[in-house]
């Protein structure tokens, strides 16, 4: 089916819309190498990190995953389970947005929370992207953090003369 000049309209101004209500900053991350030192067992990952001013975070669900021993039934209610809290979360990023064509390779974090890419979808021609988000509540996030620092230094000289005459 063809879309039209105006329905694709509508969806960029639909976007644009929920960006400026609902738009929060993220990183997306590249792994783009992970060696390992054999003598020392040092983890050394190489990561390219790409911000996004904005990015509409949808509303998640949370469930929880169980990790049941074979034939290990719990006895009451009481007993704690082997599970861990898993968050699914929907983000919807412009592709104007992005530097970089997304795979499920990367990673995203929004608010020191880091959320593995579980589906991509693209929507509309190619406007924005329909990212699916699984995060695992114990994950690290793995950020890249720049800091920068702005100085001014302002010099004020004052100069007094005297004339000592001759």
């Amino acid at each position: 089916m063809r879309r039209t000049n105006n329905q694709l309209k509508f969806v960029q101004q639909t976007l644009y819309a929920l960006k400026r209500e609902y738009g929060v900053a993220g990183d997306l991350y590249n792994v783009t190498s992970d060696t390992v030192d054999p003598e020392t067992g040092v983890r050394t990952w190489v990561r390219e990190k790409h911000h996004i001013k904005k990015l509409i975070l949808l509303p998640t669900n949370v469930t929880v995953q169980m990790f049941i021993a074979g034939g290990f039934i719990r006895p009451d209610p009481s007993f704690p389970s082997a599970g861990r809290e898993v968050t699914d979360a929907f983000a919807v990023v412009e592709q104007k947005d992005l530097d970089v064509e997304v795979t499920k390779d990367f990673y995203v974090v929004i608010n020191h929370k880091r959320y593995n890419i579980a589906s991509i979808n693209e929507i509309e021609q190619n406007i924005g992207l329909l990212i699916g988000l699984k995060r695992v509540k114990d994950s690290e996030p793995n950020e890249v953090f720049e800091k920068t620092v702005k100085q001014t230094l302002i010099f004020n000289q004052a100069v007094e003369s005297t004339v000592i005459p001759i």
